[in-house]
């Protein structure tokens, strides 16, 4: 009786815990999820202009037209991680959660590669090919970085919980020198390293502003002056001096413009649940409109960007085009989000959970 007593008390505070994730949190502020949908947009316009067959000449209109857009893919690239270390410092880890964004983006590819292996093969695609997508998620460098912070944040917020603020300052500029000598030095060193300390600092600088507010952090005109003056000063180097933003993700650059943009749209307290709703979609768009297969379709045959190099209709075609791109892939993330993610969750989601509670119980036991 002694010992069943003991078991008990050990294993109340996990099912308490575990209970706890299931009380209904208060909704997201829609700032931040409306950033996540404006960081998408820009990194499809990025890839509608890096993904073309035929570059402009450099130093013509167009090319300064095309190219200053991508001045913002990169710092909203960064502002993805950034969010994710804000929300996912203080949470606790969700088994299913991990598993259904696995599932993710392993079934995007797998589908959009049979269709085309079906309906338009025009890029020679063979039967392995169409099975070997669901499992070559590397080469989908974000969502697969992406795939290591979901499995690895667990780990890192139990150092997080050990450092004190000074320490934690001190790792993230570790963090930071390390990319700097990454982007100064073009060391050989294998992507997938890289990309995880890429995405480390950004976590961690998410992390930092969640656990440590200011007051100065909740000044919108403040970080909308920093945010837009950044911007412009890099739009400007890039115009006179054709520095490119986009050569290297571990530039030091992206990053300082990220954290006020960050700040910016986290100040921004208003709620709407058909924009959080929609926001839920961005990884799909992402899964969609940069396959290694579709991409070719839709750049290469679809929106034709070079047969615009010489007019001034530039401007709207490649507007229409990232735009139309787009909400495809914002439709196509609904569709995928109300059938087989919502069919995923009735049919996982409990046993799942069941399977993480015993995995717990079973480790303290030990």
């Amino acid at each position: 009786m002694v010992q069943d007593s003991k078991q008990v008390a050990k294993t109340v505070p996990l099912e308490v815990t575990l209970s706890a994730s299931a009380v209904s949190k208060p909704p997201r502020t829609s700032g931040i999820e409306l950033l996540r949908l404006l960081a998408m947009l820009a990194i499809v316009f990025y890839h509608l202009v890096g993904h073309a067959t035929t570059q402009p000449p450099v130093g013509t209109p167009t090319s300064i037209f095309l190219r200053s857009f991508t001045v913002f893919m990169q710092p909203l690239l960064c502002v993805f991680i950034i969010i994710s270390g804000y929300f996912l410092v203080d949470s606790k880890f969700k088994m299913k959660k991990l598993v259904r964004y696995l599932v993710q983006i392993c079934l995007i590819p797998f589908i959009i590669a049979l269709v085309m292996f079906l309906f338009h093969n025009n890029y020679n695609i063979e039967i392995k090919d169409v099975f070997m997508s669901a499992v070559n998620i590397q080469e989908y460098w974000f969502p697969f970085t992406y795939l290591l912070i979901c499995a690895g944040y667990p780990l890192i917020n139990y150092f997080i919980r050990k450092m004190r603020e000074r320490s934690f300052l001190i790792v993230i500029g570790v963090t930071l020198i390390i990319n700097i000598i990454f982007t100064i030095t073009r060391i050989n060193i294998t992507w997938v390293f890289c990309n995880a300390i890429w995405a480390l600092q950004l976590y961690l600088i998410g992390a930092y502003l969640k656990k440590y507010p200011r007051k100065a952090f909740e000044k919108r005109l403040l970080w909308f002056i920093i945010s837009t003056s950044l911007l412009l000063i890099v739009l400007v180097i890039f115009i006179f001096t054709r520095y490119n933003l986009n050569e290297s993700r571990f530039d030091l650059i992206p990053v300082l413009i990220a954290v006020p943009i960050f700040v910016l749209f986290k100040n921004f307290k208003f709620h709407n649940k058909y924009l959080n709703i929609l926001a839920t979609t961005v990884f799909t768009v992402y899964l969609v409109h940069d396959n290694i297969y579709l991409r070719q379709w839709l750049w290469g045959e679809v929106f034709v960007l070079e047969l615009y190099f010489n007019s001034y209709h530039i401007i709207w075609f490649s507007l229409v085009a990232a735009l139309t791109v787009y909400l495809g892939g914002i439709i196509l993330g609904l569709i995928y989000h109300y059938t087989v993610d919502l069919l995923f969750q009735k049919v996982l989601d409990k046993r799942l959970d069941k399977m993480q509670q015993e995995l717990l119980v079973g480790t303290v036991r030990q």
